[in-house]
């Protein structure tokens, strides 16, 4: 076991361990098997060893587990690409299947998302049905689901990506035979990013590796942040105990960062418990500090990253040189927008949706354009019962209304004309306000809040994923004076996501947005992370011990993918616990001043 940090140079030490069992101890190339976790990582290792070798090739097997785990498959059972569920096959069979729930046509997508990544943590979790305690949603929902999925996936005779996994460990279980073969076709295994392993990959690895256990793992239980996924750092933490006679190796060089880095993000990762104690340093020299700043809002912050890009630029700099590193892309919106008024390029590293297109934003729009003094049927439709108002929409017969005539229809329903008068002033109190304070009205005068909350209720559902998104919007309603100006921040914001999914090359001269799990393997002159605060990093989601060290190891991953210079911002305390710095902050700047 390789205990191996950031930029410490594990993937060196892989394909030259495999150079050296080649080379100096003769073992077979066909022998050997090397498993990543990306695609892109098999190619890269492939071709470093490929250097290393200078030309003599060797069939060494290099491959995801998915890939490898095929192989087997296909050469047990005959399986082709078209037994596997591709990916829009997939999403197709779960809008199907919650079409008959109440669901609200603009989060049935949402929905779909979260069912496909609830069973793919179930199918990987190593768990029975019975076992399994789904964390997105009521178990009894989560069963339902999950058992038409798997009647659909039987009568289309079709496996998804979790069940390759499954179905191996159910042949090696059953036919020893075939695990033998296997086992002596790879009598050595190297496995990459071993932190990121999951309970069924371990035990089909484990298989694999008798009888004589010659697993050679490379990994960091600090960078295990696939918790959604199934993986847990604690199969690592515990590779000594499953294997008495393992030698535990720890790298303790960073050949990435400057050395003012490293130590900065060791003093935010020594308060987790749960973790190998390490002795790590930078072979760069100090370098510059780390920058940590706070700013009143995010407003305030958003312009002075984007101040700080230019100066960046016009000092010789490369846009690319730059990751802006979010804990989730929700909160990276304003800062496309800032970014786009400037025309400073930036490419979206991962496929973001657009917060404009959620159904709680155009709820919003709807009240705003009402406000404005639109008298459109489907303007009010959207919001009529939003909340409550026990007005029936079969009134609303035509292409316009007039509120004072739809009362007609409930003079003698006391209630519902308070409800009238209600809306009536609502609409005229949002009309005189700017985006901001119009958002803020809707939440609490209009009571949009609170019907939020009662429909997450109504669907056995948390309410903070929708109180979320309209947050994010209250937000980014700060920056317009004028619905009118929002209307047009609104459009080219789309219009840019639009430019962003076009592009084909990602090469380009741009700075890079990436989430803190999407920036995983990747390394950058300038990094920075924005919005530090709690309730953003670490989650307000992460409650549990185990959930706040994995968000901290997150942080710890995004600070050490910067090679020169990190900057990290934050928004001071203003409103409450959201406006705190986060811990990372405050661990990181308390260690400075003692």
């Amino acid at each position: 076991m390789v205990v191996a940090p950031p930029g410490s140079g594990k993937t060196y030490v892989i394909t030259k361990r495999i150079q050296n069992l080649i080379t100096k101890y003769h073992v077979s190339p066909e022998n050997i098997l090397v498993i990543t976790f990306t695609k892109a990582a098999a190619l890269e290792m492939k071709e470093r060893f490929l250097q290393a070798m200078e030309g003599a090739y060797g069939p060494v097997t290099f491959g995801t587990f998915h890939a490898v785990f095929f192989q087997i498959l296909k050469h047990a059972y005959h399986y082709s690409r078209e037994d596997i569920l591709a990916e829009d096959e997939k999403s197709q069979i779960f809008r199907e299947l919650i079409q008959f729930h109440d669901f609200e046509g603009e989060d049935a997508e949402e929905w779909a998302q979260k069912f496909m990544a609830e069973i793919s943590c179930f199918k990987n979790s190593g768990k029975t049905q019975e076992e399994y305690k789904a964390v997105s949603m009521e178990k009894q929902l989560f069963d339902e689901i999950y058992d038409k999925y798997e009647k659909k996936l039987r009568a289309m005779r079709k496996l998804d990506f979790d069940d390759m996994l499954l179905h191996c460990q159910e042949l090696f279980t059953k036919r020893k035979d075939i695990l033998s073969l296997w086992q002596n076709k790879f009598s050595f295994i190297l496995i990459d990013e071993f932190q990121d392993i999951n309970p069924v990959q371990f035990q089909v690895i484990s298989m694999l590796a008798k009888p004589e256990d010659n697993l050679f793992i490379v990994g960091d239980d600090d960078q295990s942040i696939y918790g959604f996924r199934g993986s847990s750092p604690e199969i690592m933490l515990s590779f000594p105990k499953y294997y008495k006679n393992v030698k535990q190796i720890s790298l303790e060089y960073n050949y990435r960062s400057q050395s003012c880095i490293v130590e900065g993000a060791l003093k935010v990762i020594v308060h987790n418990k749960n973790r190998f104690p390490k002795n790590f340093q930078a072979v760069k020299e100090k370098g510059r500090e780390i920058e940590i700043q706070e700013f009143e809002d995010r407003l305030e912050e958003h312009e002075e990253l984007a101040n700080m890009i230019e100066n960046y630029k016009k000092e010789g700099g490369k846009y690319s040189d730059i990751a802006v590193l979010f804990r989730t892309l929700m909160t990276s919106g304003q800062l496309c927008e800032r970014l786009a008024e400037r025309r400073i390029p930036f490419l979206m590293k991962e496929k973001v949706s657009n917060i404009y297109e959620h159904f709680v934003a155009k709820d919003i729009f709807a009240y705003m354009t009402l406000g404005a003094g639109s008298k459109e049927r489907k303007d009010l439709l959207r919001v009529l019962n939003k909340p409550k108002r026990y007005i029936s929409r079969s009134i609303l017969d035509g292409p316009y209304f007039d509120l004072e005539d739809l009362k007609k229809y409930y003079e003698e329903k006391e209630y519902v004309m308070e409800r009238f008068d209600k809306l009536a002033y609502d609409l005229d109190m949002i009309g005189k306000m700017p985006p901001f304070a119009a958002v803020n009205y809707i939440g609490k005068g209009v009571e949009y809040e609170n019907y939020l909350k009662e429909y997450a209720f109504s669907r056995n559902q948390k309410p903070d994923a929708f109180l979320e998104v309209f947050q994010e919007i209250k937000e980014r309603a700060k920056a317009f004076p004028t619905w009118e100006q929002w209307k047009r921040g609104i459009l080219q914001y789309g219009e840019s996501l639009k430019r962003q999914r076009e592009k084909k090359e990602n090469k380009a001269e741009a700075v890079v947005f990436l989430t803190m799990h999407g920036s995983k393997g990747l390394e950058f002159p300038f990094v920075i992370l924005p919005d530090a605060n709690e309730g953003i990093t670490p989650h307000k989601k992460a409650k549990m011990p185990e959930e706040m060290e994995e968000e901290r190891r997150m942080f710890y991953v995004a600070m050490t993918r910067a090679k020169e210079r990190l900057y990290i911002a934050y928004i001071k305390e203003k409103n409450g616990p959201l406006h705190q710095a986060s811990r990372f902050v405050k661990e990181l700047e308390e260690r400075e001043e003692k």
